[in-house]
């Protein structure tokens, strides 16, 4: 029997077996191929799949390799797996059964050209949005002993990105270098993400608030940076001393499994830096309290005498409620601000509606010196063009007129027909009348439709709002450094440690926005 081609066959040398697989994919259908009493039409179907298998277990097409070791490079940078795994005969044999034609790459291999891909792909193809905020920040890499300076994009449409990290190993990180970190990172995210910084977010330590006073950019400190400022300033250093002592206390292994067993709950020590942290100890502490009396009332075990005083004395209890009671808002505020949908505007209204539940003449003053650090010019103005917030919290007193200063900086940065605008949005005129009707309008839709009419005015608005309220999404980084560059892998040096970083960061917002192509 003949077999018609409607096209001619092409040999790929690659390929075994690919011409006359051409030739049975072309010929006339039929019912069943095996059924048919031609031998040479079975003995030429039995070659192709033969063809086929050939192609699945002894040879790959150079495309089809290069695809498997992206993949592949993907899954060892986003799952931060060591690159001594490559080398083992357990994974080899893993890909092997997947794949028996796919043969992994060398680890120098893996780690050097395959990042360096990998890396590249990410800066030429990640482009965001026109403005973009800039967060700052410094970190020790305890692993490396050395001292960086971190970047991180996020652009007005929520995106990031890490930027660059900068060594500044044996250099003073005064306002003047961070000026010089700045400049660069302008030039890099025009370069490489092809939009303009207009913000930058620190924390607030001294040189980074000069460096803002000495930037053209706007400058903001991190919300959650000043509140956990706050809770440091009215942390009682007597009782948490004692709420220390008797955590400790009851930390060994014996009496902690005592504790568990009578229903008692995992001890929580405070972290320093993490003042939080203090309030999840005193609620550990009330928590187990009835369970410790029950252990110390039992005399099974050795507990000293003072622990045994603080745990009776009603006092002492009750002040550890009452500062429970004083971190909660605070806490929650923390919290706020650390999530990343929050921006400033949400910040602003957390810091107007703040109210601690005992106050003292020391606790008024540290709560009105947080305050105004955090109510800068820019968050009050976002709070007001907040179609929800609209400013109505604003405070007017002796010490504070909120609404003199957004007034005063929108009359820096508007023209006639944005503050036209401004007075239609102020007094609810045009269309800003029927957007103000829709209750459940997000502030994205409302400015989108005001934008039509009112230009400036909305893209002022766009840009404040996207300024998140924290640098939680650096610190997240730093934390994410340490768990690449750890102690076990202190054979990385700088450059690979910050391409392992950039990458991996990356792939995890890849991965959360369930990003399941190839392309980046």
């Amino acid at each position: 029997m003949d077999i018609e081609l409607k096209t001619k066959p092409t040999l790929n040398r690659h390929c075994p077996g690919h011409y006359k697989y051409q030739q049975i994919q072309h010929q006339q259908p039929q019912k069943n191929p095996f059924n048919s009493t031609s031998k040479k039409n079975r003995k030429r179907i039995k070659q192709c799949y033969r063809a086929l298998l050939d192609l699945f277990v002894i040879k790959l097409h150079h495309l089809k390799i290069d695809k498997c070791n992206l993949a592949l490079a993907k899954l060892f940078f986003g799952c931060n797996i060591p690159f001594s795994v490559i080398k083992s005969l357990h994974f080899k044999n893993f890909c092997q059964s997947l794949r028996p034609a796919y043969k992994v790459p060398t680890r120098k291999v893996l780690s050097g050209r395959h990042l360096d891909d990998v890396f590249m792909k990410f800066c030429q193809s990640n482009s965001f949005k026109k403005n973009s905020a800039l967060f700052i920040d410094g970190w020790i890499n305890e692993s490396a002993n050395t001292k960086n300076v971190a970047c991180m994009l996020h652009s007005s449409s929520g995106e990031a990105m890490f930027l660059e990290s900068f060594d500044m190993t044996g250099v003073r990180e005064t306002s003047t270098e961070l000026c010089k970190i700045v400049e660069s990172c302008i030039d890099l995210a025009k370069e490489k993400n092809n939009t303009d910084i207009y913000a930058v977010i620190t924390d607030n330590a001294a040189n980074m608030v000069k460096m803002g006073r000495l930037s053209t950019l706007w400058h903001l400190t991190c919300n959650a940076h000043t509140a956990n400022l706050l809770a440091k300033d009215l942390v009682p250093s007597d009782i948490t001393a004692k709420v220390k002592q008797i955590l400790k206390a009851f930390h060994g292994p014996d009496l902690e499994k005592e504790l568990l067993f009578r229903g008692g709950y995992r001890l929580q020590l405070p972290c320093e830096t993490r003042w939080c942290s203090y309030r999840d100890s005193f609620v550990n502490l009330k928590k187990n309290m009835p369970m410790m009396k029950q252990i110390i009332f039992d005399g099974q075990f050795s507990i000293s005498t003072n622990v045994k005083t603080l745990l009776i004395n009603d006092d002492f209890l009750n002040s550890v409620s009452d500062y429970i009671n004083i971190f909660d808002p605070i806490c929650v505020l923390i919290n706020k601000c650390q999530s990343s949908k929050s921006n400033i505007a949400d910040a602003a209204e957390e810091w107007l509606s703040l109210e601690l539940s005992r106050s003292n003449n020391n606790f008024a003053a540290n709560l009105e010196n947080r305050r105004s650090s955090a109510l800068t010019e820019y968050a009050l103005a976002a709070n007001f063009l907040h179609p929800k917030y609209n400013g109505l919290r604003f405070r007017k007193d002796n010490k504070h007129d909120d609404m003199d200063v957004v007034e005063s900086f929108f009359l820096s940065v508007l023209d006639v027909d944005g503050l036209n605008s401004l007075h239609d949005y102020k007094t609810k005129q045009g269309i800003f009348s029927t957007l103000f009707e829709k209750k459940n309008l997000n502030y994205q839709a409302f400015w989108s439709y005001a934008k039509n009419k009112n230009v400036e005015l909305a893209e002022l608005a766009e840009s404040l709002l996207a300024l998140p309220s924290s640098t939680a999404q650096l610190e997240r980084i730093f934390s994410n450094w340490s768990y690449v560059h750890s102690s076990l892998r202190n054979r990385l040096n700088n450059e690979r440690s910050k391409k392992l970083i950039s990458v991996y960061y990356n792939l995890k917002i890849q991965e959360k926005n369930h990003s399941p192509s190839d392309e980046y």
